[in-house]
């Protein structure tokens, strides 16, 4: 078929696919107060991504992309998913694949969702459904979210490598309100593992090493890279 942009030539094509992939951007979250990277009002467009998004960059300053990933974080937290994320969530329902993805082979698997956004939208989309679908059904379609550029809700410890995750905001100094710095925020105000109440320790998991947003960043592989 040549290409369309007729709505009736996707269903058609759509109702045939026996497998079907999804690849979901920036655009995606606009709808929820998102701001995307690019383009008119863009975060990149008065930022530098190199400071704000590469490991270089948190080496060289990691206070400083931790007051950006603390604003961006908190914005996640507080949007909530909009008709788009909610409409592909849908796709995980038995009845609407079989009005729409009838030709799914296995049948009853949910299309593969890559989404390139950590703010954690199209996974709420996703529980949200948990009274219309079976456990097995949730695990199935959860199994086929890859959110390929991490999640604004994990951590990861720059020194014993602990991945965490929490709805919380997280809590150190640097996050008080009122905490004012002149020049870089020292590393010890910063989110560390095992958190304000570290104690020494050098346990995994409570090391007191310094903390990471668990998204992806210029120069790293995107996760699970070796299913796509």
């Amino acid at each position: 078929m040549p290409p369309s942009d007729s709505l009736s030539d996707f269903l058609e094509v759509l109702r045939g696919a026996k497998n079907v992939v999804i690849l979901a951007g920036a655009g995606l979250s606009a709808g929820s107060g998102i701001r995307t990277y690019r383009g008119v009002g863009g975060l990149w467009t008065n930022n530098d991504p190199g400071r704000l998004a590469s490991p270089e960059g948190f080496r060289e300053d990691p206070g400083l992309i931790w007051k950006f990933y603390d604003k961006r974080i908190e914005q996640c937290r507080q949007a909530t998913p909009n008709a788009a994320h909610r409409t592909l969530a849908s796709l995980a329902l038995p009845s609407v694949q079989s009005q729409f993805l009838p030709s799914l082979d296995p049948k009853w698997t949910p299309p593969l969702l890559v989404t390139q956004n950590f703010d954690g939208l199209s996974v709420r989309a996703l529980q949200d459904l948990a009274d219309q679908l079976s456990a097995d059904e949730m695990s199935a379609a959860q199994s086929r979210l890859i959110e390929t550029h991490g999640s604004a809700f994990r951590v990861i410890c720059t020194q014993c490598k602990c991945d965490k995750s929490s709805a919380q905001r997280l809590s150190c100094p640097a996050f008080d309100d009122g905490a004012e710095y002149n020049g870089k925020i020292p590393v010890e105000d910063l989110p560390r593992c095992g958190g304000r109440e570290w104690n020494g320790s050098n346990r995994y998991g409570r090391c007191g090493g310094l903390l990471r947003p668990g998204v992806v960043w210029f120069g790293e592989v995107p996760e699970q890279q070796g299913r796509l």
